[in-house]
């Protein structure tokens, strides 16, 4: 199944920083385009400040005159300037999945949430759409890559509904924000899940290996350990049975 705008959107943010860390590697210091000492009202101003410099950036594509589009001041456009605001958000929205301070992670958390909204009004934008089409128009792709990023973008739009009658789009917008609050609470109530499950060395019986601290143990393995293991939502570890 294609990712949404939204989705490619939030894959941008997370993947630039996932990215930078495993570049850097575990032995590695800290890496210089992570940012670490965030607060909460630097997380939140931060959000504001993507969204509003790119709803100026998506103003000016939209106000080009007709004649004026070409696929690389218009639909190119688009691209670079949701490719930008991904990255710049990137850093505030990890710290949702790695800090330590609440506080910060649900500051992370609400700029997610005014984020993925912000991504799917814009996707509903019936003057963006008209600039594509417009561009497309005036200037057919000029090879296989550019004729894909016209469909895929192209698609976007029409998956939010702007093919669709007037009166039916505030419905499909309505029902994307609300299918993506329901994902990020989901996520979120993920993350923050402390519940974990023991398991007995007779209760292991039928399982073939699983991954504890970061090493593949059989169960065998485990069994001859006499060790019980500890099943989270964040992850695995064996205790020795009294």
């Amino acid at each position: 199944m294609r990712r949404s705008f939204r989705t490619r959107l939030a894959a941008t943010a997370l993947g630039a920083v996932v990215v930078t860390l495993a570049a850097g590697g575990p032995a590695s210091a800290q890496p210089k385009t992570v940012r670490w000492n965030w607060t909460p009202e630097q997380i939140l101003a931060t959000g504001q400040r993507v969204m509003s410099e790119a709803d100026q950036r998506y103003a000016v594509i939209a106000k080009l005159p007709a004649k004026k589009r070409t696929f690389d001041n218009t639909v190119l456009g688009l691209e670079k300037i949701g490719s930008w605001a991904g990255e710049e958000i990137g850093p505030a929205l990890f710290l949702k999945y790695v800090s330590t301070d609440e506080k910060i992670r649900a500051a992370s958390d609400s700029v997610e949430i005014e984020f993925s909204r912000w991504a799917i009004k814009t996707q509903a934008r019936e003057d963006l759409y008209a600039a594509v089409k417009g561009a497309v128009a005036n200037e057919a792709p000029r090879n296989a890559l550019e004729k894909r990023l016209v469909e895929k973008v192209s698609l976007d739009f029409q998956l939010n509904g702007l093919d669709l009658p007037k009166e039916k789009r505030a419905l499909v917008t309505e029902l994307q924000q609300k299918i993506s609050d329901l994902g990020i609470a989901f996520d979120k109530n993920l993350n923050e899940a402390q519940d974990s499950l023991l398991l007995t060395r007779e209760e292991l019986s039928g399982i073939g290996s699983v991954n504890v601290g970061g090493s593949n143990w059989t169960v065998r393995d485990l069994i001859g350990l006499d060790n019980c293991l500890q099943i989270s939502c964040t992850g695995m570890s064996h205790l020795g049975l009294e």
